[in-house]
């Protein structure tokens, strides 16, 4: 069995290799900006009985990847940290051809090479759960990320929790809330969830999965595709989920959620150092801390506050506390038509503002108004 699937690897090389005379020869190789896409396989023995095609799979994304003069990554991964190791390793951007076709030509002698590595850590098989999350972790350190593909049934099966059964949505709304931060690295990042539900009889377990892995990569700022072979997956076929404009904080969830106490609202420090800069400075002059969510009238607030606050090239006006968080609650309601107006403003630059409030509306996106939270900078 081991020879037909190394076979099948290179038949299909030596396919994707006759292509390449179709390749243009006038055209420059690798000189672009030079990206890395990690794939992610699952090999805990829930996957074993449909792993045999992914070999091919995989040796037609490697020669893809590196065709492109890109980086391909492949590494297996199963419960926990500390598995993933990234044993399949080439870079497209260091085959020192400058032309097209020869580009091509070198990749296919690469994936060549590689065929047989590649085949191996398809039959790689171990014992537990498996860690989609610690696995995605693990890539969000790598430079120059573009793409993560998960090989994987996708259901969690670890941290603390089992989402091949059922689980209130409260408490996968928790773990998504712990693991955004761990995340962040995948900021802008395309997440491609592959064979998600295959060989799991349980349309609840796929639901759940998708919500944490949905939640935890909007949160993160990543694009999730979801290819589900489940009728109970919310997603039919593979749809990006997008990360919102700043205008979409002032916008109400079709339904929400009333959580007790103050909750708090984490963003990266050395990400956002001028927002919260901001912040730090503007509770230093007496601006509350807790701040609560008030969607109704965020924009009239806004463009009351900023009306004799000229713009500057590059660089947009913060406000502290945040529009969408004022207007209701002690010490947020300062200024009258409309209440709450009033706000600390300080100029930061533009980039940062405004990743910073597609962030806020999408950690806020869940919660009902109301709601009490602050910032918590990491």
């Amino acid at each position: 069995m081991t020879t037909t699937i190394a076979r099948r690897g290179l038949f299909a090389l030596a396919v994707l290799a006759a292509a390449v005379v179709a390749v243009g020869c006038g055209s420059d190789g690798p000189g672009h900006s030079c990206k890395t896409e990690a794939h992610l396989i699952d090999t805990t023995g829930s996957t074993a009985p449909y792993r045999g095609g992914w070999p091919v799979e995989l040796t037609k994304s490697a020669y893809e990847t590196l065709r492109d003069g890109d980086r391909f990554v492949a590494s297996t991964f199963t419960s926990g940290g500390g598995t993933v190791d990234w044993v399949v390793d080439r870079d497209g951007c260091e085959s020192g051809e400058t032309r097209r076709r020869r580009q091509a030509q070198w990749a296919a002698r690469t994936t060549a090479g590689i065929a047989k590595d590649l085949a191996a850590l398809t039959r790689s098989r171990t014992r537990g759960g498996s860690d989609p999350l610690a696995a995605l972790e693990a890539a969000s350190k790598l430079p120059d990320l573009a793409v993560v593909r998960i090989w994987s049934d996708l259901v969690v099966q670890d941290d603390g929790v089992d989402l091949s059964r059922p689980v209130p949505p409260a408490r996968i709304d928790r773990l998504a809330d712990r693991w955004a931060p761990r995340l962040e690295g995948l900021d802008g990042v395309r997440v491609v969830a592959l064979h998600a539900g295959r060989g799991v009889d349980s349309d609840v377990a796929i639901r759940q999965s998708e919500r944490l892995l949905r939640t935890v990569l909007n949160q993160a700022g990543a694009t999730l595709e979801w290819q589900p072979v489940l009728r109970g997956s919310t997603t039919a076929t593979a749809t990006p989920t997008p990360t919102p404009p700043r205008a979409q904080a002032a916008q109400g969830p079709p339904s929400c959620i009333h959580p007790r106490g103050i909750q708090p609202i984490s963003f990266s420090a050395t990400r956002y150092p001028s927002i919260r800069a901001h912040a730090l400075a503007a509770q230093a002059r007496g601006w509350t801390r807790t701040l609560v969510l008030n969607r109704e009238g965020s924009d009239a607030r806004r463009e009351r506050l900023l009306q004799n606050v000229p713009t500057r090239d590059g660089l947009d006006r913060d406000e502290y506390p945040p529009a969408v968080g004022r207007g209701r609650g002690a010490g947020l309601m300062a200024g009258t038509d409309p209440l709450g107006w009033r706000a600390d403003v300080r100029y930061v630059p533009s980039a940062e503002n405004r990743s910073h409030g597609a962030r806020l509306g999408i950690k806020l996106r869940r919660f009902c108004d109301g709601t009490r939270f602050r910032y918590v900078f990491y």
